[in-house]
């Protein structure tokens, strides 16, 4: 009877994302952008990249903080949804960047800076969920 209870609960009180995929980006140069997707917004989840094992190609730092657009790809003008800078991601660390709950459309993302600066980028994987 509990685990009736509890897979019942998990089935119903989780939200999934709509979709997902996974990449990695190597000696990027500022204005790369992503492979696109479709959401039809058919869930509550955000926008969601995440990004591990990343470093700026042209200065050695302690740290990598990857600044990333969110756009929408409209048959007119690009509709951007504003850019998010990352906490640091060098090394084996996670950092995410996060939008919530876009409308349904078709979107990508395009990396814009890491650390302020228009670097080349590289990251070992990019985890992005909506």
């Amino acid at each position: 009877m509990i685990l009736a209870m509890v897979a019942v609960m998990g089935a119903t009180g989780t939200a999934y994302a709509a979709g997902s995929f996974t990449s990695s980006l190597d000696n990027v140069p500022p204005g790369f952008g992503s492979r696109e997707w479709s959401d039809s917004n058919s869930d509550a989840n955000q926008t969601t990249i995440r990004t591990w094992s990343c470093w700026d190609n042209l200065v050695f730092q302690s740290t990598a903080k990857p600044t990333y657009e969110l756009l929408k790809r409209n048959v007119g003008p690009v509709t951007s949804y504003g850019r998010v800078e990352t906490t640091d991601c060098k090394g084996n660390q996670y950092s995410y960047a996060r939008w919530t709950r876009p409308p349904s459309g078709t979107y990508n993302f395009a990396y814009r800076l890491v650390n302020g600066r228009s670097d080349n980028f590289s990251a070992a994987e990019i985890y992005v969920t909506w």
